[in-house]
């Protein structure tokens, strides 16, 4: 191994933007309005022990429930509606860590679209505007999927949520998961409408709001950007990010021992061969598209550096048996499998053969000391 890196920041390349479309699209209708209720709304309350909580309504399909996000329970939701006012009630006695019964009573109007009103949790009362957020069919929240620079260099990625829940919580609200590469922000997008999403407060938890963002498209229709404002106020400033430009190639490779495994190459445009790196799994029998995959490569693409994720040996597309002991055995047999996926990058004419390193984290804490030692392809290596 020629050298040992502590940080991957150091000669990054960055990916230039293309120009920003001349026109932008109008601005978006802050708090959207809805012709009736039915569809789901999301408010910002305060709870009996005085804590800010995004409440969930979903006024479709045959039973009216209520949510307290992030939690999976729904509660029963009886709705008595007069003309104008809009009365709500619902009971739950399955709250995660409560043992007790809790009780949410709304009393408000719906008028020209607006859901607003009075809830009083458990005599805990607060003022709310409920949103109504629509559902953006999959196939055009895939198109969004992608990594983002603002002219101040600060980049972002955008990656349909994966359905996750477990003990009773969700790990994602449903679209897309916003985050940040400067601040380490993982939101979660609710959608205004099918370009048109609010930042969430968290990446499972939507009131109160965080800004918003707007996706561009050019005249095909490809999306080439978008807009992100700090706030609704449709009189805000806001910032222009243009969508950074990479490539990827589905590939296969053959292991010491034969067994071909199945990753996935990114590679971001350069007019020069760029440093890459492997990424490794910890334990668990992980896939080159997954959530983390996903975040990392988005993360390095950023910074100007290609990345091979793949799936682990018995995972996914690739060959072998999945196994997660740490033996020497095991080990072996994984570093083995990282240093052919190095090789691999050193053969792409895209990719500086002198800067290729690895990075993981738990089991690959192990893995990525042993393939270093075994291939003098390995110029760096970054330990979670």
């Amino acid at each position: 191994m020629k050298r040992i890196l502590s940080a991957l920041l150091t000669g990054c390349l960055l990916i230039g933007c293309a120009p920003t479309p001349t026109a932008p699209p109008a601005q978006p209708t802050i708090y959207p309005s809805r012709a009736t209720l039915t569809g789901l709304w999301v408010g910002a309350a305060t709870d009996p022990n005085g804590i800010t909580q995004s409440v969930l309504i979903n006024f479709s399909g045959e039973e009216l429930s209520l949510q307290v996000e992030p939690y999976t329970s729904n509660w029963y939701m009886t709705l008595t509606q007069t003309d104008q006012a809009v009365v709500l009630r619902a009971r739950n006695i399955t709250v995660r860590l409560v043992d007790r019964l809790d009780e949410i009573d709304f009393s408000g109007t719906f008028i020209n679209g607006a859901l607003t009103g009075t809830l009083n949790w458990n005599g805990t009362t607060s003022e709310v505007t409920f949103v109504p957020i629509v559902s953006v069919d999959a196939s055009q929240l895939e198109k969004y999927e992608g990594v983002y620079r603002f002219d101040s260099g600060r980049a972002l990625s955008i990656i349909v949520s994966p359905p996750y829940e477990a003990n009773g919580l969700r790990f994602f609200a449903e679209g897309l998961t916003f985050t940040d590469f400067s601040s380490g922000d993982s939101r979660a997008l609710y959608a205004f409408d099918e370009r048109t999403f609010a930042i969430g407060a968290l990446r499972t938890i939507g009131q109160p709001f965080a800004g918003r963002v707007q996706f561009m498209t050019n005249e095909s229709g490809t999306v080439t950007g978008l807009q992100q404002w700090d706030t609704l106020d449709s009189s805000a400033t806001f910032e222009h990010a243009q969508r950074v430009n990479f490539t990827q190639e589905e590939v296969t490779y053959t292991s010491a021992d034969g067994t071909v495994l199945a990753g996935l190459v990114s590679t971001p445009e350069s007019d020069s061969p760029v440093p890459a790196i492997v990424a490794l799994h910890g334990s668990e029998p992980g896939t080159r598209r997954n959530f983390g995959n996903k975040i990392m490569a988005h993360f390095m693409i950023s910074r100007g550096i290609a990345i091979l994720n793949f799936d682990k040996r018995g995972a996914g597309d690739s060959e072998g048996a999945y196994r997660e002991s740490a033996d020497t055995g095991n080990l072996t047999l994984l570093a083995q499998d990282v240093v052919a996926g190095v090789e691999l990058l050193a053969a792409q004419p895209a990719v500086d053969a002198t800067r290729i390193g690895l990075i993981g984290g738990s089991q690959a804490g192990w893995v990525i000391p042993l393939a270093a030692t075994e291939s003098d392809l390995v110029a760096y290596f970054v330990i979670l």
